[in-house]
């Protein structure tokens, strides 16, 4: 009964706010765009070395940044904490670029030199994206003194081992228990790096539900990156089929439930709304992609990005 109440004001919840909550979405990923140009753009142009190439990693970039930047606006508007953008779009791009950067070391070079990094080691940039990557992180660093974040450097180590071992994902012979422990602690604790920057101050349960919620954004993506997953190899808990969208969508009643016993309803109706907004966005993509109707999301061939209103940066 009280899971049907909860599905049931979700939905109300959805309905009436649909208007605004795109409207204010536009408007904040616009300025969010604009920012991006003013303190990404010089960055980017500074480390690459021709149009094409600059285009190129300007559509890697812009997308991540705008959503790091936009869920740490909206955790920082649920816990009543004040987030300068820049930031957030440093954070997003940071997380882009280690991401990338990771995927592009099979060797594993990239993840040995950024645990030294991490532990207040040296780092050797081996080219310009390893360069954007360092200045980027001096750059946070200089905002937010490990002293002070110890939550979140914390969190960082902690991600940065789980992003190691999810290297086992590109094979089949990886355990379903330990894919479940990977992409459980992956997701938490990655997503409590970002939002502990937001927060340095959380109390364990609050930094319990960050996690937990994490947990569930790892799911979601890929939930959500599910075909292009399938083609490349790499194991996931959807690849096996082992999450849908009824777990879900109950996994987000149940975060609604502890996100409002914290931070109280009329704080929290946003945040929950564009949990099951994105979850929505992630059922209809797959939906597209199995009737080969979606373009491809592989942007690495492609210097140019387009879009009619800032908020498809949040869907690209």
């Amino acid at each position: 009964m009280r899971e049907r109440q909860n599905y049931i004001r979700a939905i109300f919840d959805m309905v009436i706010l649909l208007p605004w909550t795109l409207i204010d979405a536009n408007i904040r990923c616009g300025r969010l765009a604009n920012e991006f140009s003013v303190i990404i753009d010089p960055l980017i142009y500074e480390f690459t070395e021709c149009d094409s190439e600059r285009g190129w990693l300007r559509v890697r970039l812009l997308p991540a940044a705008i959503k790091g930047a936009f869920l740490m606006q909206n955790y920082a508007k649920m816990a009543e904490k004040h987030l300068d953008q820049k930031l957030g779009l440093k954070a997003g791009v940071f997380t882009r670029l280690y991401d990338d950067l990771i995927d592009g070391s099979p060797e594993n070079t990239f993840l040995h030199k950024t645990r030294q990094l991490f532990d207040g080691g040296d780092f050797e940039p081996s080219n310009q994206f390893e360069h954007l990557f360092l200045v980027l992180f001096q750059s946070i660093e200089n905002e937010l003194p490990s002293s002070t974040y110890q939550i979140c450097y914390n969190a960082l180590l902690e991600v940065h081992n789980y992003q190691f071992q999810s290297r086992k994902q590109t094979t089949q012979k990886i355990s379903a228990t330990e894919l479940k422990r990977i992409t459980t602690f992956k997701g938490a604790k990655g997503t409590l790096v970002l939002l502990s920057m937001v927060k340095d101050d959380m109390s364990e349960k609050e930094i319990l539900i960050v996690e937990e919620l994490g947990s569930c954004f790892q799911h979601i993506d890929d939930y959500e990156d599910y075909p292009d997953d399938l083609r490349r190899g790499v194991s996931t808990l959807a690849t096996r089929g082992m999450i849908n969208f009824i777990q879900l969508a109950r996994w987000i009643s149940e975060l609604a439930i502890l996100l409002e016993y914290t931070y109280g309803r009329q704080k929290t109706r946003i945040f929950i709304v564009g949990l099951y907004y994105w979850l929505l966005m992630a059922f209809f993509s797959r939906i597209l992609n199995k009737l080969k109707l979606k373009r491809s999301s592989d942007y690495r061939t492609k210097d140019k990005i387009s879009y009619i209103l800032p908020i498809q940066l949040l869907f690209s």
